[in-house]
């Protein structure tokens, strides 16, 4: 667990929010918070299918921002962009492991959050297991910032819609 639920019931935090409640609610740039390492590297050795696979999920995100006329920025997109770049070169294999630096590409993505008004996540594969996107959460809340998550909150046994949905009288789950 990243500590998503330590953000429920935070005023920052909008669960179940679609790009189309992003373009709704968001103006200037979006950050667009997308899983990558983990997903680049099941089992720990980077793959590059799997790494483009994650950076073709976040590019069609931005590219549907865009089309909603909101400028989102990638870090996801932009950073494997540089790691295809060394593909098939002599250090090929020091960008692979490059790749998978979280403390690096945390500092790296760190500017282009700052300069965000907004954090979008889009309920993409491995978004809740992946450390850059909670890390991003985390920052993004610390810094005042909205954070826009387009999956639902999984409800607890706590939360008051749980417990009207379990009893059958209603409520979101």
């Amino acid at each position: 667990m990243n500590g998503f639920d330590d953000l429920r019931g935070s005023l920052l935090v909008h669960w179940g929010q679609s790009s189309r409640d992003v373009a709704h609610r968001a103006s200037g740039l979006v950050y667009l918070a997308t899983p990558y390492t983990k997903r680049a590297a099941p089992g720990g050795v980077f793959d590059w299918a799997a790494a483009e696979s994650a950076a073709r999920d976040a590019a069609e995100c931005a590219n549907v921002l865009s089309l909603l006329a909101r400028t989102a920025v990638s870090p996801v997109v932009m950073a494997h962009q540089m790691i295809a770049a060394g593909r098939g070169k002599p250090w090929q294999r020091i960008v692979e492991a490059h790749a998978l630096d979280a403390d690096f590409w945390s500092d790296w993505c760190g500017p282009m959050l700052w300069a965000c008004r907004f954090v979008y996540v889009p309920n993409l594969p491995g978004w809740r297991e992946c450390d850059g996107v909670a890390r991003a959460i985390a920052q993004a809340h610390d810094a005042g910032k909205v954070i826009l998550i387009e999956a639902r909150q999984r409800p607890t046994i706590s939360d008051p819609r749980a417990a009207q949905s379990a009893d059958g009288k209603g409520g979101r789950a």
